[in-house]
This record gives structure tokens, C-alpha cells and sequence, in this order.
């Protein structure tokens, strides 16, 4: 569910059922795995992952994007 701020918290446990995300730059493609791209922020009980994407809104006259 994404915050106030944009961003957005997963469950820690489904990192393994994540997708990998892959960027092509020119001709050289860069992949994402669950674990670079999502931040898991203290450990045990108490963990909270927070995913690497932020969502973003640009208004007008420089958006949408």
C-alpha cells in the first residue's frame, strides 16, 4: 500500500515469489533482483520491507509522465 510520501511496503516473507526487473540501457540489459530493489529495514519480528520503487506524479505543464 503506498504511503503519503509514495512509497510502498511489501511483505518480507514474498521476496522470493518477486519478479525480476530488467532495465535495457542502448544495448545492455540491467536486472533487478527482489533483493536489490526492495530495502528491508530493521530484522526478525519487528522487519519492514519497503520497495525500491516511488511513485511519482509530475503535474502539468512538465507531466504526465
Amino acid at each position: 500500500m503506498p504511503s503519503p510520501m509514495g512509497e510502498s511496503t511489501v511483505e518480507c516473507g514474498s521476496l522470493s515469489s518477486m519478479l525480476t526487473v530488467s532495465f535495457t540501457i542502448g544495448d545492455k540489459v540491467f536486472d533487478l533482483y527482489p533483493e536489490e530493489y526492495i530495502l528491508k529495514v530493521d530484522e526478525g519480528p519487528q522487519a519492514q520491507c519497503i520497495s525500491g520503487f516511488t511513485a511519482l506524479d509530475v503535474p502539468p505543464p512538465r507531466g504526465p509522465l
